[in-house]
C-alpha cells in the first residue's frame, strides 16, 4: 500500500517523498523540509523530531476499523526517546480506545512501539537498539484472538499482545467529519491537524504498509533479504586518492574511535582497501 524508498534518492533536500506503493500518491513535506543523506552506510532521510515530517494521501477505509495490517521499516535512531512516531493514521484523543494509529520507536514499555490509544497500546519489550540501522515491523491479524498484534526487532519476535478489535477513525471529530492523512514522524490531532507532541527524531530509509498480517517467517525473509544494504555502516568511503611517484596517499572519514586494517595487493584483480576493524 506504502513504500517509501530511500536508498535511490539523491543527496539534499526532499520536499515530496514519492510512494511506489499500491496507493500511489506522495508524501509532502511542510512546512520544515528533511534532507536525504548517506547514514552509517545507507541512504535516509533524517527528522529533527521538532518541525520535520510528511503529509501523505489519505488513510483508506480498509486501514480504519479493525483492519488486518503490517508495517515495517529500517531506521538509524542515535538516541531513543520514550516516544517517537514513524508513521501513523488515524488520530489522538481516545474515544474510544484503540482509535488511533502510531507506529513508532520508542522506550515506552506500554506504547512505545504502537499506540493505539488505551488498552491497545504495545511497548517494545527492551528491544530498541540505538546508532545503527534496525529492521522494525509491527504486524496486526483481527482473526487471531480479539485481535493481535506482532512486534519484530530485526526480524525477531520482540512482543506480542492480544490487544484488539482496534476502532482506528478515519475521519476527525469536527462537525464536517473530514478524512484524515497519513503522516510520517507525526500523528494527527483529535480534529485533524498535525500533532508534533510525539515527533520521530531518527533517520528513515524505507517504511512500508501492506494491507495483510505478515506472518513471522515472512518479516524474517525480508530482514535477511535486506540486511545487506545496511551493513556498510563500517566501512570507509575513500574521501581523496593523492599519487606523488610512487607513493600513493588515501584519506578517509571514519566513526570516531575506529580502527583500521589496510590490505593490499599485486594483484589487480583481488584489489586492495581499508577495512574496519
Amino acid at each position: 500500500v506504502i513504500d517509501l524508498d530511500a536508498s535511490g534518492l539523491a543527496s539534499g533536500p526532499l520536499a515530496t517523498w514519492p510512494n511506489s506503493g499500491a496507493m500511489g500518491g506522495s508524501f509532502v513535506a511542510g512546512p520544515a523540509v528533511a534532507e536525504v543523506s548517506r547514514v552509517a552506510g545507507a541512504n535516509g532521510v533524517t527528522l529533527d523530531g521538532e518541525s520535520q515530517y510528511y503529509t501523505g494521501p489519505v488513510s483508506p477505509l480498509f486501514l480504519t476499523g479493525n483492519p488486518s495490517m503490517t508495517v515495517d521499516a529500517w531506521i538509524y535512531n542515535a538516541v531513543v526517546e520514550d516516544e517517537e512516531t514513524l508513521l501513523s493514521w488515524g488520530r489522538r484523543g481516545g474515544n474510544p480506545d484503540g482509535s488511533n494509529m502510531a507506529f513508532g520507536h520508542g522506550l515506552n514499555a506500554a506504547y512505545g512501539a504502537a499506540g493505539h490509544w488505551g488498552a491497545p497500546d504495545i511497548g517494545w519489550n527492551d528491544t530498541t537498539v540505538e546508532a545503527q540501522w534496525t529492521y522494525v515491523a509491527y504486524s496486526y491479524d483481527p482473526a487471531v484472538g480479539l485481535g493481535t498484534g506482532t512486534l519484530y526487532t530485526d526480524g525477531v519476535q520482540a512482543n506480542q499482545e492480544e490487544n484488539g478489535p482496534l476502532a482506528i477513525h478515519a475521519v476527525d471529530s469536527t462537525a464536517e467529519a473530514l478524512p484524515l492523512l497519513i503522516r510520517l514522524g507525526a500523528q494527527n490531532s483529535t480534529t485533524g491537524g498535525v500533532d508534533l507532541g510525539q515527533a520521530g527524531a531518527f533517520t528513515i530509509s524505507r517504511v512500508r504498509v501492506y494491507d495483510t498480517a505478515l506472518s513471522a517467517v515472512e518479516i524474517q525473509s525480508i530482514y535477511t533479504a535486506e540486511l545487506p544494504g545496511y551493513q556498510g555502516g563500517n566501512e570507509a568511503e575513500i574521501d581523496s586518492v593523492v599519487r606523488v611517484g610512487n607513493q600513493v596517499t588515501f584519506t578517509w572519514t571514519g566513526p570516531a574511535g575506529g580502527s583500521y586494517t589496510v590490505e593490499a595487493s599485486n594483484d589487480a584483480a583481488s584489489g586492495y582497501g581499508a577495512v574496519a576493524t
